[in-house]
């Protein structure tokens, strides 16, 4: 029996945890199944492969570059709390919960594929990272609520809950992917959707005469801003020399030179500089990888959906819809990262001493990230105001719902961390909730509950809304429609009228 579970432990480890040998995977089981070349199928495979080993590298880009910003914003403010990370709390819980995770994380991969299959929720779940950190926060809820010797059941229960989130949340989206996308063919797989559909509900409400980011029009000696990787680049290298200047300002020499290791203040402020246009790279790099991942993966998934789930559609990371409104992603993270300050501001005021909860300082990764894809869902139906907006409102989601996760957590017993983005935050807290009874059979009959509520009701949604071709956000996409053609035809005109000038004076 030892040799099944060191089996188990190395697929869900060293196999599921690495979302590009998954989708590499996936990938050839879709080209086999339209009957491929081997050569095809292999080429294809890897390619997949390498374009989510390339979103990932551009990723730890990213996250380098970000993460001295985010340690000189705290240094400058003098803010203390806990900042969530996904990460951090999944390493610090491996030790104790990895074993019981890695057996959560199969189950519920079989789980999601049976309900791909069976039910009307046809989603493949493809973001391997954000499986092992929903498989990790089931464990550690579980494990703690039914006790050390029913692991049997957090693994059956835990595997259950993952399939169903994992084929629910997408499906929930899916009205505002379409929106974004143009078409069906992909999903998102990842658990910032709540996020992403307030934001999107945010721009429909607010901007419905708005135009999209990516019609702003910049002077003309601004042209180069069109650039999305110049744009992004410059709008960080703004963000990050006011906070060195304010760092060097407001603290000691000493304490602002080590947060980049500088030796002295001109090399401090080029260190600034240089994580600024780093960040740009990142950007570049996620951009080009999710265009290599849908390139290989959406062809191949026609396999998939032919002969092993009908009708299945691949849900993948949120940057992959990045490239749909490059300006949008920064708006959002900017607006994200104000509405995590406000939402701190809130904390301390008023939500801890009241309620006791705990301060969550804002983690410009997860801002940059699920704030980036709101701005994209809000412009997608509300335009510029509507990115704004639902940035914002992803930023108070993404502060507030970790609080209240990492107080039943340590009501649970496993305090001073958390998890990150929306779906964490309520799905965790529901699933808590339901354990504090300290009733074994209570709490399995509240968690079955749970997931057979979510099914059901995501199974409606897909037939009675998704499956009827219901698009949110109508009115802004008839205004952009009139927008698009008022500039096309603007530009017919100057066309004509260059040419007119040519034939007028032809020296």
């Amino acid at each position: 029996m030892e040799w099944f579970l060191v089996i188990l432990d190395f697929l869900g480890k060293q196999i599921l945890n690495v979302p590009a040998y998954l989708v590499g995977m996936i990938t050839a089981v879709g080209l086999i199944a339209l009957r491929r070349p081997a050569g095809t199928v292999i080429g294809g495979a890897l390619k997949a492969a390498l374009g989510f080993l390339i979103l990932g590298a551009g990723a730890n880009v990213v996250v380098a570059a970000l993460n001295p910003l985010g340690n000189l914003i705290l240094a400058v403010t003098g803010s203390q709390g806990v900042i969530p990370t996904n990460e951090v709390i999944t390493a610090l819980a491996a030790e104790q919960y990895g074993a019981t995770s890695a057996y959560v994380l199969v189950v519920g991969f079989l789980v999601m594929l049976m309900l791909a299959r069976f039910t009307p929720l046809k989603y493949i779940f493809l973001t391997g990272h954000h499986m092992v950190f929903m498989a990790m926060m089931l464990a550690v809820v579980l494990s703690v609520g039914f006790g050390p010797n029913l692991s049997w059941l957090v693994i059956l229960i835990g595997g259950c809950l993952l399939g169903v989130i994992m084929v629910v949340m997408p499906a929930l989206a899916q009205p505002w992917t379409k929106r974004i996308t143009g078409d069906d063919s992909i999903a998102i797989g990842h658990f910032g959707t709540l996020g992403y559909i307030a934001a999107g509900m945010a721009g429909q409400a607010t901007g419905q005469r708005s135009k999209s980011t990516e019609h702003i029009d910049f002077p003309q000696n601004l042209r180069f801003l069109r650039d999305s990787m110049v744009a992004t680049s410059l709008s960080m290298v703004m963000i990050y020399m006011v906070f060195a200047v304010w760092g060097l300002i407001a603290l000691p020499m000493d304490d602002a030179l080590k947060i980049f290791g500088s030796a002295d203040g001109g090399a401090y402020i080029m260190a600034a500089f240089a994580q600024a246009l780093q960040f740009g790279v990142g950007v570049a790099i996620i951009l080009y990888g999710v265009r290599t991942i849908l390139g290989e993966l959406v062809p191949a998934f026609q396999g998939i959906a032919e002969k092993v789930v009908p009708g299945a559609k691949p849900a993948l990371d949120i940057p992959i819809v990045f490239p749909f409104a490059a300006n949008a992603v920064l708006i959002g993270f900017i607006a994200s990262f104000a509405g995590g300050l406000l939402s701190l501001g809130l904390l301390a005021w008023w939500l801890g001493p009241v309620f006791g909860l705990a301060l969550i300082l804002p983690g410009m990764v997860p801002h940059f990230f699920t704030g980036g894809g709101a701005g994209v869902y809000g412009n997608a139906t509300g335009g510029r105001i509507g990115a704004v907006v639902g940035g914002f409102v992803n930023g108070i989601l993404i502060t507030i719902l970790p609080a209240i996760l990492l107080l039943v957590l340590g009501q649970l017993g496993f305090a001073n961390s958390t998890f990150g983005d929306a779906d964490f935050g309520w799905f965790g807290t529901l699933i808590g909730v339901s354990l504090l009874s300290g009733n074994v059979l209570v709490g399995v009959v509240l968690t079955i509950l749970i997931g057979a509520v979510l099914v059901i009701g995501a199974s409606v949604f897909q037939v009675k809304v998704v499956d009827k071709g219901w698009l949110p956000g109508a009115k802004h996409a008839a205004f952009v429609a009139e927008v698009d053609a008022e500039m096309k035809a603007a530009a017919a005109e100057a066309r004509a009228a260059a040419k007119a000038e040519r034939a007028a004076h032809p020296a």
